[in-house]
């Protein structure tokens, strides 16, 4: 199997340094050429093997198939231009952009020259969020009208001090997650609700508790993201409600202690049936345990196959396009949510 030459470009995301380790540790698929464009002192170590390049030395290097785009909400959509422009692969960490018109710009290019494309929304390949959506596809939870999630965290004043740079903070942050996963169920709404708000801690006035509510004929979705939940990791969930069963997906993503292996976390849902006859007024269901997983693997593992032409797209373009517009809209934006003022 010939490896995917890949360059890391930025280090600026959060999930930066943990997609960067799956391409290191599986020097059996991935031929990791170089670093561009790295933050000085983050995670410096991680990185001070790596050769160095230049983003114009990258575009014109031929024998580079891919990058992994890790430079920031609102410069990675930019810099996946140049690449796309030069016909590279691209992974690129979510959600993908800050700005609407210049996602579709990207994403014209990215189907005119057929490129490999991912994005690094993790829920998409979490084991039991994937059951739901089998079952779902099988009928077994008769017409889905409800998605609930919460994907909350307890931030330290530094980061909520960051998400002012976002119009809508936590919505644009993680509430895309949860966007992502009710668009996935649901399809795209009729009209999408902003919930989120200044919560006034610390004298902060971003927007650290994120929320939408997705509106729909038939249906709807209610997210919620906070920065200030203490135990917000541990009550991140998700609920898909059906006319003939219930997907309960509580813990979502639960670290297996001292497992130093990459599958190092599980989920848990209850699931709940009617056609069992479950008690209307007790406990009902049965709780099923996913294998242990890894977080970021399967994500990058996809992208390898579809670089190899193994593989499609995830989701079809079509709909990363109308997602980029459901998280804006959901932050109460009408195209773009960087707020360069407070950089």
């Amino acid at each position: 199997m010939k490896k995917i030459k890949i360059a890391l470009i930025g280090n600026v995301h959060d999930h930066a340094l943990a997609n960067f380790s799956v391409l290191k540790s599986h020097p059996e698929v991935f031929d990791v050429v170089g670093v561009c464009n790295l933050v000085p002192g983050k995670d410096e170590s991680s990185y001070a093997n790596e050769k160095t390049f230049t983003m114009q030395q990258l575009l014109d290097m031929d024998e580079l198939d891919a990058v992994l785009i890790e430079s920031g909400k609102e410069n990675e959509v930019y810099d996946a231009q140049k690449f796309a422009a030069a016909g590279k692969a691209l992974f690129i960490d979510k959600p993908g952009s800050s700005n609407c018109d210049e996602y579709d710009k990207l994403l014209d290019i990215v189907q005119n020259k057929q490129l490999p494309f991912a994005l690094g929304y993790v829920y998409r390949f979490n084991p039991m969020v994937q059951k739901a959506l089998e079952m779902q596809k099988n009928g077994e939870l008769g017409t889905v009208y409800s998605v609930e999630a919460q994907m909350s965290v307890r931030h330290d004043m530094q980061k909520r001090r960051w998400l002012m740079r976002y119009k809508g903070g936590m919505t644009f942050f993680l509430g895309c997650h949860l966007i992502d996963v009710a668009c996935t169920f649901l399809g795209f709404p009729n009209k999408v609700l902003p919930l989120g708000f200044s919560s006034g801690h610390d004298g902060l006035t971003s927007c650290d508790v994120g929320g939408a509510l997705l509106m729909y004929d038939h249906a709807q979705a209610y997210l919620r993201t906070s920065a200030i939940e203490v135990n917000g990791y541990g009550r991140r969930q998700i609920v898909i409600n059906g006319t003939a069963g219930t997907v309960e997906i509580q813990p979502v993503e639960y670290h297996i202690k001292n497992v130093k292996c990459e599958d190092n976390v599980l989920a848990v849902a209850k699931i709940t049936l009617q056609k069992d006859n479950p008690p209307q007024w007790d406990e009902g269901g049965k709780t099923q345990e996913s294998q242990p997983f890894a977080r970021y693997t399967p994500m990058l593992m996809q992208f390898a196959a579809q670089v190899r032409g193994e593989e499609g797209y995830v989701r079809p373009l079509e709909y990363e396009r109308k997602l980029m517009r459901t998280i804006v809209a959901a932050c109460g934006a009408d195209n773009e949510v960087f707020i360069p003022e407070n950089v």
